[in-house]
């Protein structure tokens, strides 16, 4: 499947190497959700032993994005793609890609303010604003 996200990758990784904050917008179901974090997993931007983090505002969107992307790199949740909700935790030391939400995001930057877990951190529907992204954004 090709979404036209996939379109702009090289400009994608050019920006995420030179910016330290960089904002992604486009049309529902042009592939935000879904293929930036394989981009940058593949463009070799996530360090050895760390992640991607992506939030969702919702468990079950970051349930169901994780599934997704599993699925489409042939493997199963709590491998090369996780998810971490409120109350569960399907990540593993294989994790490179992790689905979570915003409030769960939150409790980790109280554990680790450095979030040195990630080597990249995506805000995804940050236009639902919250105060969890509010303060994310801060981070």
């Amino acid at each position: 499947m090709h979404l036209p996200v996939r379109g702009f990758s090289d400009e994608i990784v050019r920006t995420v190497k030179e910016s330290r904050v960089s904002v992604l917008i486009g049309e529902t179901g042009s592939g935000k959700t879904t293929q930036l974090s394989q981009i940058l997993l593949d463009a070799g931007l996530v360090a050895d032993g760390t992640m991607v983090a992506v939030t969702q505002p919702r468990r079950v969107a970051a349930v169901t994005v994780a599934r997704r992307v599993a699925e489409e790199r042939g493997t199963h949740v709590g491998g090369e793609v996780g998810y971490a909700v409120r109350f569960e935790d399907r990540t593993s030391g294989a994790t490179r890609i992790k689905y979570l939400t915003d409030g769960t995001l939150m409790r980790e930057v109280m554990l680790d303010p450095e979030l040195s877990r990630y080597s990249v951190v995506v805000l995804d529907e940050a236009h639902e604003r919250s105060l969890n992204t509010d303060i994310l954004f801060g981070v």
